[in-house]
């Protein structure tokens, strides 16, 4: 509730700081409808996390075949509902939807180690902005060179990262070993 009046109080403003549930990073004009999905975002994480408590506890507990049934499909619908957000928000801004910016940081970390990059969702994009200018088409151009100029930056720092990593855990080991 405290949440929703905030996002109130922004909107009155002119101003809203979105980002995730986590990470509010980005402020801008108010797009109502993503400021509704993200409200309803919110409660839908809250329902889920109280659906999986339940299934746990029915796990943990004796419950009937019907009644697994029923969490089951409670949990389906629920899948269901946030399907039907996640359309009405990319009606309102599908960037917004599809660069990840709703979910939690670890979420949008996750999509990262697992391959989706930007500059992909530019590729798949692309065909379907015909017809565009000149201009236009060099601000594509220029935004999908910066793209994978930023994604190029990050995955050598992840993979520099990831070699001082693994000396140090050999470096460990081996004095370990050695003593």
């Amino acid at each position: 509730m405290q949440m929703e009046q905030e996002l109130e109080r922004l909107r009155q403003q002119g101003v809203y700081t979105s980002g995730g549930i986590d990470h509010p990073s980005y402020s801008g004009a108010v797009n109502s409808g993503i400021v509704a999905f993200e409200i309803e975002y919110g409660h839908w994480v809250e329902e889920q996390n109280k659906q999986v408590c339940e299934l746990r506890n029915a796990l943990n507990t004796y419950i009937t075949d019907v009644g697994l049934r029923i969490l089951v499909d409670t949990g389906m619908n629920h899948y269901f509902d946030l399907f039907q957000l996640k359309a009405t928000a990319a009606k309102a801004d599908v960037f917004y939807l599809m660069n990840g910016m709703w979910k939690t940081s670890a979420e949008r970390f996750f999509l990262w180690i697992g391959g989706f990059r930007p500059s992909e969702l530019l590729k798949v994009l692309g065909p379907q902005l015909d017809p565009l200018t000149d201009q236009q088409i060099m601000d594509v151009y220029n935004l999908k060179q910066s793209c994978e100029q930023a994604e190029e930056t990050l995955t050598q720092g992840m993979e520099k990262l990831q070699q001082i990593l693994a000396e140090s855990v050999a470096q460990g080991l081996f004095s370990e070993g050695v003593q």
